[in-house]
């Protein structure tokens, strides 16, 4: 069990044993991750990032929060029940930071910054995420130049295993939300299709999530 920021140590073992692996844990604090630091919060948070390496596939990383479901977050403006929610990411680790962000330092931090921020952000602008939800021009707005998956699609973690989706641990409910980038023709789709047709869609078309060049499937 690693030492640091609280989280139920029944969620370690969830994760280790739906994605079959043994992850490294990372404790960042908001004032640490770029993102969550030019928001200007003023709480000081502190969440922890699982990492998976050669998960699912030799060559890709899978990156997963541990602590954002203490927080039971709420939604009133929205009317929406408390709820709690852990994220997940999965990048392919030969993704040329030159070519997508014009800076390859950005590979070190990418997606523990991206996770960071989003734990900060739900904490607190007290609102959560839900699966089918579209952050658009997410990554084009924080990032001078990005490739054709700028907006960011929430959805279950159906590519990485039947065994990883909503849980229950002790009282309490937890959703893991997959971080799924997308492509302007995809949020088309989305509008006008729905969420739930363009998670099957890409289900079906067993997109690699992982891949920020990969090609849209629309």
């Amino acid at each position: 069990m690693v030492e640091g920021v609280k989280y139920d140590p029944r969620l370690y073992s969830y994760i280790e044993t739906a994605l079959g692996g043994t992850p490294q844990i990372k404790s960042i604090y908001s004032d640490k991750s770029v993102f969550s630091r030019r928001a200007g919060w003023n709480n000081k948070l502190n969440f922890n990032i699982a990492t998976f390496q050669n998960t699912p596939k030799k060559g890709m990383t899978i990156y997963a929060t541990l602590g954002l479901s203490e927080y039971l977050l709420r939604d009133d403006q929205n009317s929406k029940p408390p709820r709690r929610v852990e994220l997940v990411s999965i990048l392919r680790d030969d993704t040329d930071f030159d070519e997508l962000t014009g800076d390859s330092e950005d590979k070190e931090n990418f997606y523990e910054d991206q996770l960071m921020y989003l734990c900060c952000y739900m904490v607190n602008e007290n609102s959560y995420l839900y699966p089918g939800d579209v952050w658009k021009m997410y990554f084009s707005n924080a990032y001078e130049q990005f490739s054709d998956m700028e907006h960011l699609f929430f959805m279950t973690p159906t590519f990485l295993s039947n065994k990883f989706q909503s849980t229950t641990i002790g009282e309490k409910e937890i959703d893991w939300l997959l971080c799924v980038p997308i492509s302007d023709e995809e949020l088309g789709f989305y509008e006008k299709n729905g969420a739930k047709a363009l998670e099957e869609l890409l289900v079906k078309r067993k997109v690699d999530v992982s891949d920020l060049f990969r090609k849209s499937v629309i």
